[in-house]
């Protein structure tokens, strides 16, 4: 499984049994291939991906809102926890790819988990679900590994309105510039 972030990644881990295996989380599919050359073909491979615009939502409610209440070691928490929506996205907006970095993975384009690191080289998945229809695409999913279909725990949701609700035309159109490329080849509108 390769852990794109804001997909309930940690939901799934649990229900299929994956360990929590310490800093692993959300790593390049590049990561994985190199420390398991071997076995990497024959794995079975699969990534959840999400619209970007519900996904930045989420990873801003998650990383910005959500640190209000708990203790953050992440420096950009603690400078954006008082910013709303429109400025936090405002500070994104411009700012290159390997801008996202290890504080803000959870903003990172999801072609990051399509791609081996940087490179044009896509990952061969066997399965890609979707987040809009997460628990058919989970069902189907453990039928594809052969096992029975199990409840998917609920884990890290943030509590949020609509993500349609939170974005203005100008906002929008930051966001689908932050994820260009997600837009392009993931199939979203």
């Amino acid at each position: 499984m390769i852990h794109n972030p804001k997909t309930a990644g940690i939901a799934m881990k649990q229900a299929l049994g994956i360990p929590m295996i310490p800093n692993t989380a959300h790593k390049n599919p590049a990561f994985y291939r190199k420390r398991f050359p071997k076995k990497w073909n024959d794995y079975f491979k699969f990534i959840f991906i999400r619209h970007p615009l519900d996904r930045f939502v989420s990873a801003y409610y998650f990383n910005v809102v959500m640190c209000r209440y708990r203790e953050q070691t992440n420096p950009v928490n603690k400078i954006f926890a008082n910013n709303n929506f429109d400025e936090f996205l405002s500070w994104c907006a411009g700012k290159p790819k390997s801008f996202f970095n290890r504080w803000l993975i959870h903003f990172k384009p999801q072609m990051y988990w399509m791609k081996y690191d940087d490179t044009k080289d896509y990952v061969n998945y066997n399965f890609v679900g979707h987040y809009e229809r997460l628990l058919q695409d989970f069902e189907a999913l453990c039928k594809a590994v052969g096992m029975q279909p199990r409840r998917l725990p609920i884990q890290n949701k943030t509590d949020h309105k609509n993500y349609m609700d939170y974005y203005t035309v100008k906002t929008a159109a930051i966001v689908r510039n932050i994820y260009h490329e997600d837009f392009l080849y993931l199939g979203y509108k």
